[in-house]
C-alpha cells in the first residue's frame, strides 16, 4: 500500500503513514494491473456484428489471456456466448424477415 498523500511505500499493518502521518482510511493501492487483451475487447465487439469472427477472436483472446495472465478471459467468456447466440438468431431473423416478405 502506498499513502495517497505523499505515494510513500506503507508497511503491511501501519494505520498511519510514517512519513506525513496520513490516516490509513485514505490510503491506495497502487500495484500495477495485468494489461487488458485487445483481441478480448474486439472480439466481443466483433461477435455483435460478425459472430463467426468474434467466436474464433474471443476463443483465441482466452487462450491468450489464461497463458499470458492478462486482464480480459471473462470479456471473452462472454464474447464466446454472445457468439453462439448470434449464430442462432441472425439465421432466424433473416428467414422470418423473408417469409414475412414472401407471404405478405
Amino acid at each position: 500500500m502506498y499513502c495517497r498523500n505523499c505515494g510513500t511505500q506503507l508497511e503491511g499493518g501501519a494505520q498511519y503513514c510514517g512519513h506525513c502521518g496520513t490516516g490509513r482510511n485514505i490510503m491506495v493501492d497502487l500495484t500495477p494491473q495485468p494489461p487488458l487483451n485487445r483481441l478480448a475487447l474486439w472480439g466481443f465487439a466483433a461477435a455483435i456484428f460478425t459472430p463467426f469472427y468474434g467466436l474464433f477472436a474471443c476463443i483465441h483472446a482466452r487462450k491468450l489471456c489464461i497463458q499470458r495472465g492478462e486482464r480480459g478471459a471473462g470479456l471473452a467468456k462472454a464474447g464466446i456466448i454472445l457468439s453462439a447466440c448470434m449464430m442462432v438468431v441472425y439465421p432466424v431473423v433473416i428467414i422470418l424477415g423473408i417469409g414475412y416478405y414472401i407471404f405478405s
